[in-house]
């Protein structure tokens, strides 16, 4: 089946993922068997054309939504296609590989080919009628490969989205710290567990109970803090006799303890002030309690 491709250039995009890459790759390494394995941050199509030519292979991720790499228009892959799906086409040296997991896998490679001898299977949970089942799937050469070299980076990046403290905010600079806090207290964790190899004694945390017990000893305050204790005020007392009347029980009240207003039609900028009043389940009118009727 014939396949179109479209794809657009901005030369401004192409040169800021293909300086950096070009610039930090040593001469000498190139050339050399070396292959360079790259985020979708930094792929384009002209930085794998350029280390092909230097007989450096190159491999990574790339977003589909970037204009700078070419986007299937007729029998591309959705995210309703089956699971194991495989949809490859090659420009020149590159070639682009999409797979479908649970979610769709665009990788693009100089060096693999989508199907050779180490084209593998992978188990996944597959939901069935009868529950959870292990299935084993097809996956291309490019994302296997690509997982092997970059899985370090790439669980790194998934640890630090699990409990990051990142906030929105209009300055860069508060986005940069945000980060730095989120790659040290990943490398702490990291590092704990490193320790616990070498010290058995020492307790088992997951993920989670280490933050807690990070933020409990940087804030100096107990890791476990008992719940507030119940105010007993404004409580129903119950009466000494079963058999006596609970109105009678109660203590008396004023008049103006308890008055009911009736709920009128209010203006807009009258319903966006903070309602101090409890409204009542029938909604038509609104209680409203003095300080005399807690005595």
């Amino acid at each position: 089946m014939a396949t179109s491709w479209t794809s657009t250039c901005t030369p401004a995009k192409v040169k800021l993922q293909h300086d950096p890459v070009m610039n930090l790759v040593k001469p000498s390494y190139l050339g050399t068997g070396y292959h360079v394995y790259v985020d979708n941050f930094y792929l384009s199509p002209k930085l794998f054309k350029a280390l092909d030519a230097h007989k450096s292979g190159a491999c990574g991720t790339y977003r589909e939504t970037r204009q700078v790499c070419l986007r299937p228009t007729i029998n591309a892959l959705t995210n309703r296609s089956e699971r194991g799906s495989i949809r490859w086409i090659r420009d020149g040296p590159v070639v682009y590989t999409k797979w479908i997991d649970t979610r769709q896998v665009a990788v693009c490679s100089t060096i693999h080919r989508v199907y050779n001898d180490k084209t593998g299977k992978v188990n996944k949970l597959v939901k069935t009628d009868a529950g959870f089942q292990r299935q084993q799937f097809d996956c291309p050469t490019p994302v296997m490969e690509y997982n092997r070299c970059m899985g370090g980076v790439d669980q790194s990046d998934q640890l630090i989205q699990y409990y990051s403290v990142q906030h929105k905010t209009y300055r860069w600079c508060w986005h940069l710290l945000y980060h730095f806090l989120d790659i040290a207290t990943t490398n702490s964790y990291i590092l704990n567990k490193e320790l616990r190899k070498e010290k058995p004694t020492m307790p088992e945390l997951t993920h989670k109970e280490f933050m807690e017990t990070l933020v409990a000893e940087l804030w100096e305050v107990p890791l476990h803090i008992p719940p507030p204790k119940a105010s007993d005020r404004h409580l129903p007392v119950p009466c000494c006799d079963p058999g006596c009347n609970p109105q009678a029980a109660l203590p008396p009240r004023d008049a103006s303890s308890l008055c009911c207003v009736p709920r009128r039609k209010r203006s807009r900028e009258t319903r966006k002030r903070k309602n101090k009043g409890q409204r009542t389940h029938h909604g038509s009118a609104r209680l409203v309690m003095s300080p005399s009727a807690y005595r």
